[in-house]
């Protein structure tokens, strides 16, 4: 199995969010510790400082985005946060994902960033039939 791959015997697997996946969360409610859990095994979640800001953002914006980038903004401070010095929350991620020796994964919906990270040979999780986690190697 692809996530036995990933596992490699350690305890815990770090995911890195991005916005996409946590705005994905109230657009299609699906519970994301289960589906890692499920996944990956035990997970650290984690979300770097770049989604944040741009959650922030999207957050003052008169759009519909703007109520669930407020609810994710609390959802996630349960959540650990890995620090960026990269405006671009795209850069931000593929940075802190290839760091040797981390075991990161990350949980993404956006296209660009996907094929970006497969392409680095990094593992992707992935959102599919707007309710089931896939990891994507």
């Amino acid at each position: 199995m692809a996530s036995d791959r990933v596992r490699c015997g350690k305890t815990k697997i770090n995911v890195l969010l991005d916005t996409s996946m946590i705005l994905s969360l109230f657009e299609y409610s699906f519970d994301l510790e289960y589906e890692l859990t499920r996944l990956l095994g035990s997970c650290n979640i984690l979300v770097p400082s770049a989604v944040i800001k741009e959650l922030e953002f999207l957050s003052k914006r008169s759009s519909n985005k703007a109520m669930d980038a407020s609810a994710a903004l609390k959802l996630i401070s349960r959540y650990n946060v890995v620090d960026s010095d990269e405006l671009n929350t795209d850069e931000a991620i593929i940075k802190i994902a290839s760091k040797k020796n981390r075991g990161f994964v990350v949980a993404t919906n956006d296209k660009k960033l996907r094929s970006t990270l497969k392409k680095k040979g990094l593992p992707v999780v992935t959102l599919r039939k707007k309710r089931i986690l896939y990891l994507d190697e």
